[in-house]
């Protein structure tokens, strides 16, 4: 009786292979989980430091570029007023 069990695989063996596949697939898990939040954070960590170059960088160059359009606009705008003002 006792071989029969043990070539067959009997006894407590399907428990263990049970017990034993729940916890791989619970591990498995975990680390997928833990692999995609790491993941995540430090995709997010790169975005926020793009964000942050682009902003240093292109902050500054629009308030040169608006500065720079508004002191080329002044004296266009001057010069024209006071030709039609000055009889030809």
């Amino acid at each position: 009786m006792q071989g029969s069990a043990i070539r067959s695989g009997g006894g407590g063996n399907g428990s263990i292979r049970a017990h034993r596949t729940s916890a791989n697939g619970t591990t498995g898990y975990m680390m997928a989980t833990y692999v995609d939040g790491l993941r995540l954070a430090q995709r997010q960590a790169r975005l926020a430091r793009v964000n942050r170059q682009l902003s240093d960088f292109y902050g500054p160059l629009f308030a040169l570029m608006a500065a720079n359009s508004r002191a080329h606009g002044c004296p266009a705008r001057t010069t024209s007023a006071i030709r039609k003002e000055r009889p030809a």
